[in-house]
């Protein structure tokens, strides 16, 4: 009988401490973190590598807001994800410019 394979999740999230909770986190859920990124160009590096089955993506990886387009390249891919957003700056700001974005995710 062959062992069960865990999912194996790419995290995507540029606040350091941030990234290392939310990568105890789904280690604990029994999933197989590939790894946790930081920066934009390592994220599509490692997209590039095709060695997921899911990701988490920080939407406001940087302040152009480059987790849309990271999820579109998920979405081309079929791969499943799922955001994590923060509403902070826009709560910074008077008026607020951005809506948090609405994506479909698989």
């Amino acid at each position: 009988m062959a062992a069960a394979v865990s999912p194996r999740v790419l995290i995507i999230e540029n606040d350091f401490l941030i990234g290392e909770m939310i990568h105890d986190m789904v280690r604990g859920l029994g999933y197989t973190v590939t790894r946790t990124v930081h920066r934009v160009p390592s994220a599509l590096r490692e997209i590039g590598k095709e060695n997921f089955d899911a990701a988490l993506v920080n939407i406001g990886i940087d302040e152009q807001n480059h987790g849309e387009d990271i999820a579109d390249i998920l979405m081309e891919m079929g791969v499943s994800f799922w955001f994590r957003y923060w509403i902070q700056s826009c709560i910074q700001r008077t008026p607020c410019t951005r809506a948090a974005p609405a994506k479909t995710v698989q």
